[in-house]
């Protein structure tokens, strides 16, 4: 590797267990891209994105393995190494992962499990470790401190370590995904923005976190870190806005300062990477504290003026993800360790996914137990109402029977004055001026009677039969 430096190299080691030794100090040759090469003794973890802000390049560490009981497998443990590495003992490549310099592959997101062949060790004296590792800018390149030692103490601790980062990933991103449908089919269906935004949020958060499952991401390098970049910064503020809009808090002014902040922080993230400035990315991340801190103090406050449930819910939630990304921004991000340490974040952040999954649901059922509630009460009134037009309606058909009697009393009354009546008037005038003779009188009576009998033939009823109508005419 053109590296002038001593073979042997007595490593810092802290004991992890009986025969486990943790190398904690390498003889480092740097070299970025368009740069000279530095060659210096380098405490592991070593962060290539500190020592050479926004710049690629290449690193090789010479660490020293120390003497091991012959027949006893032994096997390195990386908590994290990348972007793209190999590892080489007693001068022989034992383990790769990627392409040195291919950005399509990158090795850091999970950690590295590497078996050592007992043929390169040696019982007497300390065996030489190579580790040459290429690097992107803020990709998180460097060498944490390794663990050597063997296998049946050293594999457990990987296997620790890969449960909890890759299988974990799986887990947070598997119950983002499942909320985010959840939510997103509630706010289909009810149009309610607590829905959306906690649909919204959820699935940029499964955008996120899933790029540990990823080795080899769908997007080139650094556009895809841009992206997540951008994903994780809108999921906290989405998630911010969803837990004010959860407790009431939903004004046109808070929607015009949360729509500008999301420009502002995804522009911010974006940029960061595709202009190889990490430290506008830590701002970034920063800037985040305003609406985390901003949304926390307005649930605090209504969960104590108001003791609302949700309020209370989501402030418990709210502190703990508060605390872990605090933490990680220090530990991870600031500090020297970041480089092999633990996050804690996108645990905190599923507790909270699934602590604000709840309150939906709760939201959800309790709103659709009133909308049952105004379903019976409205079918109450309904029926109600129906009773009333139905006795409205009885009332109006009585009173128009009423009027048809009336009325139908009232012509018989005028057919029998004007028709018998003015028979029977005539029929008495001739009687009293007794000039009539038998056949005028029996005529005037007869006239009297078939009067009478028209009048009671109107009576009857024809029930709009057309042939009754003509024998009835035919009749009269």
């Amino acid at each position: 590797m053109g590296m002038a430096m001593a073979l042997v190299l007595l490593a810092c080691v802290s004991p992890g267990h009986a025969a486990t030794v943790t190398l904690r100090e390498a003889q480092a040759e740097l070299a970025p891209d368009g740069g000279p090469v530095h060659t210096v003794a380098e405490a592991l973890p070593h962060r290539w994105d500190r020592a050479f802000s926004g710049r690629a390049g290449r690193a090789s560490y010479l660490l020293t393995l120390p003497p091991s009981p012959v027949g006893v497998p032994h096997g390195l443990y990386f908590p994290r190494v990348g972007n793209q590495v190999e590892v080489h003992v007693g001068g022989q490549v034992i383990a790769q992962r990627g392409t040195l310099g291919d950005p399509r592959i990158d090795a850091a997101k999970s950690p590295l499990w590497v078996p050592v062949p007992a043929s390169l060790l040696s019982a007497e004296r300390s065996t030489p470790l190579l580790v040459v590792v290429s690097a992107q800018p803020g990709r998180w390149g460097g060498l944490a401190a390794p663990m050597f030692g063997p296998e049946a103490e050293v594999y457990p601790v990987y296997q620790t370590r890969y449960v909890w980062r890759q299988w974990g990933a799986v887990a947070i991103v598997f119950s983002m995904a499942l909320v985010a449908a959840i939510a997103g089919g509630l706010w289909r269906f009810q149009r309610d923005a607590v829905y959306g935004y906690f649909a919204a949020g959820a699935a940029l958060g499964v955008l996120r976190f899933a790029d540990r499952l990823w080795e080899q991401p769908p997007l080139p390098w650094p556009l895809w870190g841009g992206v997540q970049a951008m994903a994780f910064a809108l999921h906290v503020v989405l998630m911010a806005r969803f837990a004010l809009a959860l407790v009431g808090v939903d004004s046109p002014r808070v929607r015009h300062f949360f729509g500008v902040l999301m420009g502002v922080e995804g522009a911010a993230a974006m940029a960061s990477f595709l202009l190889g400035l990490p430290s506008l990315w830590t701002a970034a991340l920063a800037l985040l504290a305003v609406p985390s801190m901003g949304a926390l103090a307005v649930v605090a406050h209504r969960a104590w003026t108001l003791r609302q449930r949700e309020a209370m819910a989501v402030g418990l939630a709210g502190v703990l993800v508060i605390a872990a990304g605090f933490r990680d921004f220090v530990v991870v991000r600031i500090s020297d360790d970041g480089v092999g340490g633990y996050s804690f974040l996108p645990m905190a952040s599923m507790g909270f996914v699934l602590m604000m999954a709840w309150l939906i649901m709760d939201r959800y059922v309790r709103q659709t137990r009133q909308y049952q509630g105004l379903l019976v009460s409205l079918d109450q009134k309904v029926h109600e109402r129906e009773q009333q037009l139905h006795a409205s309606f009885a009332l109006l058909q009585q009173g128009n029977t009423q009027r048809a009697t009336l009325q139908e009393r009232q012509r018989l009354m005028r057919d029998i004055h004007d028709g018998v009546g003015a028979q029977l008037v005539g029929l008495l005038s001739l009687i009293d001026r007794g000039k009539a003779d038998r056949t005028q009188l029996q005529e005037h009576a007869r006239a009297a009677l078939d009067e009478l009998r028209m009048a009671v033939d109107a009576m009857q009823p024809v029930n709009g039969d057309l042939a009754t109508v003509l024998a009835t005419l035919r009749y009269r």
